[in-house]
């Protein structure tokens, strides 16, 4: 898998995205993810644990909001976890 991602730093209360390229993976296969670093809770309606569905184009995309939860956590390093494999991180800020 080829991963990459909208930002790489976001604020609280800010939204992104990390796309995921595959190659010879058919349409409609599902991948599962883990993103550790940060809690459920610094998400908004989201989960740390999931899964995401490969279109026809060979891609799929995981979106995440972060919760402006206004507490004082420090730098944050979101890993995004693929297939066992840490492909991309994104500071939180």
């Amino acid at each position: 898998y080829k991963i990459s991602s909208t930002a790489s730093a976001v604020n609280e209360g800010s939204k992104v995205s990390f796309s995921i390229a595959t190659t010879n993976v058919d349409a409609g296969t599902s991948i599962s993810y883990s993103i550790s670093g940060i809690s459920n809770d610094d998400l908004v309606g989201g989960s740390t644990d999931g899964s995401v569905t490969v279109d026809s184009k060979g891609k799929a995309t995981v979106t995440l909001t972060l919760a402006a939860d206004k507490v004082t956590e420090g730098i944050e390093i979101v890993d995004q976890i693929v297939a066992g494999d840490k492909i991309e991180k994104v500071i939180l800020l």
